[in-house]
């Protein structure tokens, strides 16, 4: 993933966040959001609700570059954002080495704690090419080696969170690859 995240910023008002001056259709001004605020990303600006900065929270699909040979994959939320994760897929060719291997989707909170897990419903065995999707789902599914995992909705992500991938049993010979995250990002106050 590339390290320079650029996220767009704007005020209520449209403007960006860097103007000098911003203000309501009706001509309120807005005072500069403080960094105790707080942000949901399905929040508004709405006459009389709270005034300040908001960022606009962006669509985003983020492809990450194949880990080496025999690693498992891992996307961390940049320091300045937040992340609600949609939807990841990846691909799983595995080696001709005997061997089940179990994939799992684990998010970690970026203090080595694990706070969701959720393997494959089926192994993967040597030799084949399987297709992970994860995403809001209330069922898990296995057919023509495309397997389904649920995450948990809404999967909000804090900064410094990590959704990785986890194989037990991977193989020196193993390789993840085609790796995209659809998510909603934005600025972290």
């Amino acid at each position: 993933m590339n390290a320079a995240t650029t996220l767009l910023v704007l005020c209520a008002c449209g403007q960006a966040e860097s103007a000098t001056v911003h203000h309501s259709p009706d001509g309120h001004k807005y005072a500069p959001i403080r960094g105790a605020d707080q942000f949901r990303d399905d929040q508004e600006m709405h006459k009389g609700s709270r005034r300040g900065h908001y960022a606009l929270a962006e669509q985003r699909i983020i492809t990450l570059a194949s880990p080496a040979v025999g690693l498992d994959w891992s996307a961390p939320v940049p320091a300045t954002a937040r992340w609600r994760v949609n939807a990841v897929q990846a691909q799983l060719a595995t080696s001709a080495v005997v061997a089940n291997r179990v994939p799992h989707i684990i998010i970690t909170d970026g203090q080595a704690h694990t706070v969701y897990n959720v393997p494959s419903l089926t192994n993967q065995v040597a030799a084949t090419t399987f297709v992970y999707s994860a995403g809001a789902t209330v069922v898990t599914a296995f057919f023509d080696s495309a397997v389904v995992m649920a995450l948990p909705y809404p999967l909000k992500m804090l900064q410094n969170w990590t959704i990785a991938s986890l194989t037990t049993g991977i193989q020196a010979g193993d390789q993840w690859s085609n790796i995209v995250l659809f998510v909603k990002e934005w600025l972290q106050f």
